[in-house]
C-alpha cells in the first residue's frame, strides 16, 4: 500500500445522519485496545462502532486469564473488579468475531498518516484514538492522534495522560465545551480508562439529532484543527513521529504492550 495523500483523500464536513456513532481503528492488539474493545462488546455498543481489529495481531493472547491476575491487582493498574469482570466477559465475544475490516483486509499495511480512506470518516461522527500507549509512562503521540485532524472528525484519545494537553500546546482545539475532558489529566491508569469508557458510552448513546447539531456547534474548531495541519507536510509529521518513537525507547519508556 503507498501512501496516497491527495485533495480528494479527506473528508469533507458534512451535516448529515451517519452510518455509525463512532470510527474505531485498531491494528495491534495492545492491551487497553483489547480492554475497550472488550467492554463494548459485552456492554452491546461495538455494534455502533465502525471498528477494525484482527486478533492474530493480538499482543496479548492470555488476556482472559492475565487481566486479573496478581500482576495488575498489585500494581492497580486496572483492578475495578465490575469493569474487569466486563472485559472478560466481553473478550470471549471478541474470539467469536476474531476479525473485523473496513477498508483494508490487511492491517499490517495500514500504517502512518495519510493511507487511510476519507470515507470512514464521513460514515461517522467522531474518532475513538486509541493510541499506541496507555499503561507506560510516558507521553507519546502517533499518527494515530493525526488523522481525525484532518478528516474533521472530534475525537477521545484512548491514550497517556495528557494527551489532549500536548494537542493543544501546538495550537489544536479540543472538545470540552461538548463533553468532559477531566480523563487527561488522571494519571492513575484505572481511573482513566473507567473515565474514557464511560465518556464512550455516553456518546454512542447521544442521538443522530444530537450529533448532527453537536458537529454543526463544533464546525470552527475542526476547520481550525484541519487548516493548523496543513501548515505541515506529510514527510514531517511521519518524520515527528517516527522520532518520538525513537526517543520513547531510547529513553528506557518501556513499551508493555
Amino acid at each position: 500500500v503507498k501512501n496516497s495523500i491527495s485533495k480528494n483523500t479527506f473528508s469533507s464536513l458534512e451535516f448529515d445522519i451517519k452510518e455509525k456513532k463512532a470510527l474505531l481503528l485498531n491494528r495491534r492488539l495492545r492491551l487497553h485496545r483489547l480492554i475497550l474493545l472488550s467492554m463494548l462488546a459485552e456492554d452491546d455498543y461495538l455494534k455502533d462502532t465502525l471498528s477494525s481489529f484482527d486478533l492474530s495481531m493480538d499482543s496479548f493472547p492470555n488476556f482472559y486469564n492475565w487481566i486479573d491476575g496478581e500482576y495488575f491487582q498489585k500494581s492497580k493498574m486496572f483492578n475495578n473488579s465490575e469493569y474487569v469482570n466486563k472485559s472478560k466477559n466481553g473478550y470471549l465475544k471478541i474470539k467469536q468475531i476474531n476479525k473485523k475490516t473496513i477498508d483494508y483486509d490487511s492491517l499490517h499495511d495500514v500504517i502512518g498518516y495519510g493511507y487511510e480512506s476519507g470515507d470512514i470518516y464521513k460514515k461517522t461522527y467522531f474518532s475513538i484514538v486509541t493510541e499506541t500507549e496507555f499503561f507506560e509512562e510516558s507521553h507519546f503521540l502517533s499518527e494515530k492522534s493525526i488523522k481525525p485532524l484532518m478528516h474533521l472528525h472530534p475525537f477521545v484519545i484512548v491514550g497517556s495522560p495528557y494527551s489532549l494537553k500536548l494537542l493543544k500546546s501546538y495550537g489544536f482545539k479540543t472538545f470540552s465545551n461538548w463533553w468532559d475532558e477531566s480523563y487527561d489529566s488522571m494519571e492513575n491508569t484505572n481511573d482513566r480508562i473507567i473515565a474514557i469508557y464511560n465518556l464512550i458510552l455516553s456518546l454512542l448513546k447521544k442521538t443522530d439529532d444530537e450529533w448532527v447539531i453537536m458537529i454543526k456547534e463544533m464546525r470552527e474548531i475542526l476547520i481550525h484543527n484541519r487548516k493548523l495541519l496543513l501548515k505541515y507536510n506529510p514527510e514531517s509529521i511521519n518524520k515527528i513521529i517516527s522520532n518520538n518513537f525513537v526517543d520513547v525507547i531510547f529513553n528506557n519508556k518501556q513499551i508493555l504492550f
